[in-house]
């Protein structure tokens, strides 16, 4: 078997099989108080009014350290003349001295703490986004509304 042929057969195929053998849920919304265009109706308005106060709990932002280049060298020549007419000439190299932009730190630790950063941050956008679906539930909720798996009332 060529390689290609091995790796659809190892990864795409069973990708494939698990998604057919595992049906995928689908829920509505459903208000007993309501049918019909009526019911369609207040569902857009509600979901749209419900959204609408989800989306007061701010969600974090984060922006990762950018990455700084180390600064580059230069390379300088020079001749100068002295009092007594001599020429002298040569090429002085300087390095500037790197500044430390990262709020890690430059150590052996600075990836770990910057990892551990960004999860962290990842976590709290989870935790908000979270918030902002229990909101949405409970205001949907509040107003009649049930979500439940399509095709049961």
């Amino acid at each position: 078997m060529r390689p290609v042929q091995a790796f659809i057969v190892a990864t795409v195929i069973p990708g494939l099989i698990s998604c057919a053998v595992q049906p995928q849920r689908h829920y509505q919304w459903y208000n007993v108080n309501l049918t019909g265009d009526a019911a369609q109706s207040q569902l857009l308005i509600d979901q749209g009014q419900c959204t609408a106060v989800a989306e007061q709990i701010p969600i974090p932002q984060y922006r990762a350290p950018t990455y700084q280049p180390p600064p580059t060298s230069s390379v300088s020549t020079f001749s100068a003349m002295d009092q007594d007419g001599r020429m002298y000439t040569g090429q002085v190299q300087t390095t500037p001295t790197p500044q430390d932009t990262s709020p890690f730190g430059t150590g052996p630790l600075s990836g770990y703490l910057a990892g551990k950063a960004q999860a962290r941050a990842e976590q709290q956008i989870a935790n908000a986004k979270a918030a902002q679906l229990k909101v949405f539930a409970g205001c949907m909720a509040q107003r009649g509304w049930r979500l439940q798996e399509a095709g049961q009332q």
